[in-house]
C-alpha cells in the first residue's frame, strides 16, 4: 500500500501536480486501490493530463447553486477533493461537479479528508442508470440511499455529478468502518495486489520525478 502511494505521488509529481495534490491524490489512490483495485488506473490517466501546472479547479455559482471543474479533466483522485472540501464548507448545498468519475472513489475521497463526522451524500442523475452513494457519521458506506429529500433540487439534465454534506437514509450497506479498517490494516502487513500492466505503467511516469524531497 505505501509503494502504491508513493509512487501515485511521484507520478504525479512528475507530470507537473503540486505537492499538496500529489500528495493527498496518493493516499486516495492507495485506499481506492486496496478497497476496489481502480486506484492505479485513475492515477495513470491523471499523470497523462497535458499542462497541469497552468490549470487548475474553476469554482462557478449559478442559480443558487456550487458548480466545480477542473479543465485538466482530472479522476476522483483529485477533483474528488476539491469537489469535498467545497461540499464541506457549504454544508446542506448541493455542488455540481462536471465532469466524469469512478463515483466509489470519491468515498476515498472523502475518508482521507474527514473519515468521521460528516454525512456525506453524492452520485450522478444522468444516463439511464442514476447511481449515488453516502457515508453516514461513522464512516459506513451505502449505496443508492434514499434522495427524496433532496432529489426536487438535483438538475437532473446536468452532466457530471453531485456531492453534498447532507444527512440523508436508505441505502445498501456495502462496506463497514471495521470492514473498512480490517482491509487497510492487511494491506499493510500483507501487501495488494495489483494490475501488472497498469502497476508497470505507473512506475514508468514515478521514475520520471527524480528531485529529492
Amino acid at each position: 500500500m505505501r509503494e502504491v502511494k508513493d509512487a501515485s505521488y511521484r507520478a504525479l509529481r512528475a507530470d507537473g501536480y503540486p505537492w499538496g495534490e500529489a500528495q493527498s491524490a496518493g493516499r486516495i489512490a492507495a485506499t481506492a486501490e486496496v478497497l476496489w483495485s481502480r486506484g492505479i488506473t485513475d492515477i495513470c490517466r491523471d499523470a497523462r493530463r497535458w499542462r497541469v501546472h497552468r490549470r487548475h479547479p474553476k469554482i462557478a455559482r449559478s442559480g443558487g447553486m456550487l458548480s466545480v471543474k477542473d479543465p485538466r479533466k482530472t479522476s476522483a483522485m483529485i477533483l474528488g477533493s476539491h469537489a469535498t472540501v467545497l461540499a464541506l464548507g457549504h454544508a446542506g448545498q448541493i455542488v455540481l461537479v462536471k465532469g466524469s468519475a469512478d463515483l466509489r472513489n470519491v468515498a476515498a475521497a472523502i475518508w482521507d479528508i474527514q473519515p468521521t463526522g460528516a454525512p456525506m451524500t453524492w452520485g450522478s442523475m444522468s444516463g439511464s442508470k442514476p447511481e449515488s452513494y453516502r457515508v453516514d457519521e461513522l464512516g459506513n458506506l451505502f449505496h443508492n440511499p434514499d434522495l427524496s429529500q433532496i432529489l426536487p433540487k438535483l438538475p437532473m439534465s446536468k452532466t457530471g455529478w453531485f456531492i453534498t454534506e447532507k444527512r440523508i437514509t436508505g441505502g445498501e450497506l456495502i462496506l463497514s468502518v471495521t470492514d473498512r479498517e480490517i482491509r487497510i490494516n492487511e494491506s499493510l502487513s500483507s501487501g495488494v495486489q495489483v494490475d501488472p500492466h497498469s502497476w508497470r505503467s505507473l512506475q514508468k511516469s514515478a521514475r520520471k520525478f527524480l528531485v529529492p524531497e
